[in-house]
């Protein structure tokens, strides 16, 4: 998730345009990661064997919050 968040810090500061595309593509590869990441914690939080899930409910929580929030600000700048 750090990574996502420097390269979006990045994309919005840029002028460059094509250091803009190099950061987009950056970008979505983050946010395909973080996706992966997210299904992952959903398949563990569907399973029985952990007890405790709320702490993997907030990380899923966390991670669909970051994406959704940083590409809605970044795609109201362009």
């Amino acid at each position: 998730m750090v990574a996502f968040q420097g390269i979006h810090e990045k994309l919005v500061l840029s002028t460059n345009s094509s250091q803009k595309e190099k950061l987009e593509d950056s970008l979505k590869k983050e946010i395909k990661k973080l996706q992966r990441s997210r299904d992952k914690v959903k398949a563990w939080i569907s399973s029985n064997e952990i007890k405790d899930k709320k702490p993997l409910m907030d990380q899923r929580k966390l991670i669909e919050t970051v994406c959704v929030l940083a590409m809605a600000d970044y795609e109201r700048g362009c």
